[in-house]
């Protein structure tokens, strides 16, 4: 069940025409055949199955969905820090003096995992990875894969319209 604006010319207001964007997609079209559909293929196989072997091995990675299946280079995961939520202070039990905030890094715990905007935005500054946080374009798939019922579904839609 989708939600749109009740006013005609908010929703369907397109703005500026994209004449940049369409010859930009025409030029990716023209690459895409001149380059042929295996080439791409072949390419795309080859770093979604070094991404996978990277990302399955680290315990604090969390793929989503099947990962054996034949697939598009899309990936959905989540990510787990190794830092507990409460903390301490190094030095003796209750010396704050040294004015050093360390934890230990403990591995097996999960917390939450981190924001998806957060993971996002740091895959973007720190390596160049584009990359969207959220289940904005497969609401459904993401409920199924995040364990999210109808029940559930529903009590974030009726705050979403609060």
């Amino acid at each position: 069940d989708t939600l749109y604006y009740e006013e005609i010319e908010e929703r369907e207001d397109a703005g500026t025409p994209a004449i940049v964007q369409k010859i930009r997609a025409a030029l990716a079209f023209w690459v895409k055949e001149y380059m042929g559909y295996h080439l791409i293929e072949a390419q795309e196989s080859f770093w979604l199955e070094r991404a996978l072997k990277r990302l399955l091995s680290n315990p604090n990675v969390v793929v989503l969905g099947n990962t054996k299946a034949n697939r598009q280079p899309i990936l959905s995961f989540l990510v787990h820090t190794t830092s507990p939520a409460e903390t301490t202070y190094s030095g003796e039990k209750g010396d704050r003096s040294s004015g050093v905030f360390m934890w230990k890094e403990r591995a097996t715990r999960r917390d939450k995992p981190l924001h998806g905007r957060f993971v996002t935005k740091l895959l973007n500054d720190l390596f160049g990875i584009q990359a969207r946080g959220g289940c904005a374009c497969a609401g459904p798939y993401g409920h199924i894969l995040l364990g999210v019922g109808k029940e559930q579904s529903l009590a974030f839609r009726s705050a979403i319209q609060k």
